[in-house]
């Protein structure tokens, strides 16, 4: 548990469990088994910046985010580290998010208009260890403004930049996808990353303005309550035309909880 964070009342969480509202899975879990599952679905449409049309199955996913989760260790990010997360609505987001709950890391979620006086007092606030940023976005530099954040927060180490602009100091994300030489198999990754993220019971930290202090405040969302929210949301809008409103079963998911948790391996071709 994070200091200064009040866990769920236990009883609360035993009911939730016990109805099975709640499972002890991760994202990462969720991933790993969609992978295994159902590996030549489509799973992400999307433009990169650097690569243009991108197009994923779940198999391709669920590997470029093991691969970057492993280069992520390597560069120093541990199990509750905070690292925010500013990138607009492309891959290189998906692939950072999962990979970072991969290792245990913690999201903290900002959007893109978010700009110093946000993102500086967030990442004092939250003692960010990381900040991945685009180069640029709707014709705002995040390069200076990461230089800006950096010199406010001193607990800012790494800067991950989507795009091909990226200055020394700072980690292009393109470059921490492809296999390199030292890079684990995805089995090895797979049980590496399983090892850490199942100890961190939170997914991401979601700051909003609060009124009476005119600074943004965080909420954090544990992986159970985050699992539940979304499975109940997909089920609705996917049940949307059944008399039956704000249904409190998830299939999908029990399904998957129904299968033991294996490292997979598609090989890397």
């Amino acid at each position: 548990m994070l200091k200064g964070c009040s866990p769920w009342p236990k009883k609360l969480a035993e009911r939730y469990v016990a109805q099975g509202y709640w499972e002890n899975l991760t994202l990462g879990d969720i991933l790993d088994r969609s992978a295994r599952f159902f590996p030549e679905r489509e799973a992400l449409v999307g433009i990169s910046p650097v690569k243009g049309e991108v197009r994923d199955t779940y198999r391709e996913l669920y590997k470029k985010v093991n691969r970057l989760a492993h280069h992520l260790l390597r560069l120093g990010l541990e199990a509750s580290d905070r690292v925010i997360l500013q990138l607009p609505n492309i891959p290189e987001f998906v692939y950072t998010y999962f990979a970072l709950n991969k290792i245990g890391a913690i999201p903290v979620l900002c959007l893109p208009p978010h700009r110093l006086s946000e993102i500086g007092y967030i990442a004092q606030h939250t003692e960010a260890k990381g900040y991945a940023i685009p180069s640029e976005f709707r014709k705002f530099n995040y390069l200076t403004l990461a230089k800006e954040v950096k010199a406010l927060a001193p607990s800012l180490e790494l800067v991950l930049v989507a795009g091909d602009d990226v200055p020394e100091g700072a980690v292009a994300l393109a470059e921490l996808s492809p296999i390199t030489t030292g890079v684990l198999s995805n089995e090895a990754v797979a049980e590496l990353c399983q090892e850490v993220d199942c100890l961190i019971p939170f997914c991401s930290i979601n700051p909003f303005l609060d009124s009476h202090i005119h600074r943004p405040s965080t909420v954090i969302h544990s992986y159970r309550d985050s699992l539940h929210r979304g499975c109940d949301i997909g089920n609705n809008i996917h049940d949307h035309h059944k008399s039956e409103k704000h249904r409190q079963t998830y299939p999908d998911c029990d399904y998957l909880s129904e299968h033991p948790s294996e490292p997979i391996s598609f090989g890397d071709k």
